[in-house]
């Protein structure tokens, strides 16, 4: 009797071929970002000269490290609300009250939750289970914003919006409902450090509050770019932009070595993401080709190695142009794996056969 062919879930490659592509995109997207990032921070470092910002002349040729008092001159304020602070720059915060939803198990088994939360970030309801009766407002009518001061010092030296953002807000502003009354074309309501549009006893969906937060005049550390007396981002060979800032005095190693640190942050947050899912793209690319003979525990082990050997070409190719000699070892390493996951793949075959047999 002829024997029956087991049809293969096509679909299941095709998905896996998908996540793959999606897993290189952000593994070589990640690193090329990271990779541009310690490039700029390396050609900043190599060619930083401290400035004193109390001297005359505002032209610099690399970036400048300058340190001192930042001053107000003119304070920042913002127009919908009407709201001041003698700052470097005024934060305006904005939350609105949605629904999340929680989902949990597949198919039969699957359960489904919703939770009204206050959050500052939209959330995408359209895609809710139930979103006729979950949905959430597209936008929010007061949009959280940030205001430099239109004129702040370090010194003789004008401080940019772009240099300002890096600063942290970290004092209270007090606004009253009172004051706020009918800017923005709302009204509003005390509840603790916030100002709601709504009940704060009894939030409706699409309420706000909000509060602001200011980055005071103080100390500040910079490393920047100087051009026509202004402290701005500096552009670096390649075209990244630096511009590092921190309250107190610091060392320029210091604010470097924070931004270095940061990047390396994000990028391992990339690969980690990136490199999960070429691991499930892998499982999925062995069930739907069919790949047979294996025990479950030798084909997670292959479709692991198989994912190091991809994730490990992707951060290659990403270095490629920055740091080639690396690249190079990386490339060998996901020569390695590769045939590691060979080697794995074919002594499990062998195995079935002989199980047949």
């Amino acid at each position: 009797m002829p024997r029956e062919r087991r049809r293969r879930p096509w679909p299941l490659a095709l998905f896996g071929l998908a996540l793959a592509a999606a897993s290189g995109w952000l593994l070589v997207a990640g690193e090329m970002r990271s990779a541009a990032r310690t490039a700029d921070l390396r050609a900043a470092a190599a060619g930083l000269h401290p400035v004193d910002p109390q001297a005359p002349g505002g032209e610099a040729a690399g970036a400048v490290f300058v340190q001192g008092a930042a001053v107000v001159d003119q304070p920042p304020h913002d127009p919908l609300l009407g709201v001041s602070a003698p700052a470097l720059r005024l934060d305006r915060l904005v939350e609105m009250y949605q629904w999340r939803e929680h989902r949990e198990g597949t198919g039969d088994n699957k359960t489904v939750d919703y939770e009204r939360v206050w959050s500052a970030a939209l959330i995408d309801s359209s895609r809710f289970d139930q979103r006729l009766a979950h949905g959430n407002p597209g936008s929010m009518a007061i949009p959280a914003a940030s205001f430099a001061a239109p004129a702040a010092r370090l010194g003789r030296l004008l401080l940019s919006p772009e240099v300002l953002a890096e600063l942290p807000a970290t004092v209270a502003v007090p606004a009253s409902a009172a004051a706020l009354a009918g800017q923005g074309g709302r009204r509003f309501r005390e509840a603790g450090d916030w100002l709601h549009t709504g009940d704060p006893q009894d939030p409706a969906i699409g309420d706000l509050r909000l509060r602001f937060l200011a980055v005071p005049a103080q100390e500040i550390s910079v490393v920047a770019g100087l051009e026509g007396g202004r402290l701005v981002p500096w552009r670096a060979p390649g075209g990244g932009a630096v511009a590092l800032a921190a309250a107190g005095r610091h060392e320029p190693g210091e604010l470097l070595g924070r931004a270095q640190r940061e990047d390396w942050l994000g990028a391992w947050q990339a690969r980690a993401g990136g490199g999960f899912l070429a691991f499930v793209a892998m499982l999925l690319l062995r069930a739907g080709l069919g790949v047979e003979g294996r025990s479950p525990g030798t084909a997670i082990a292959g479709a692991a190695l198989l994912a190091g050997a991809f994730a490990l070409a992707c951060v290659a190719g990403g270095w490629l142009l920055f740091r080639p000699l690396a690249s190079g070892g990386l490339l060998l390493a996901a020569a390695g794996a590769a045939m590691a996951a060979a080697l794995l793949l074919a002594r499990g075959r062998a195995r079935g056969r002989l199980g047949q047999s």
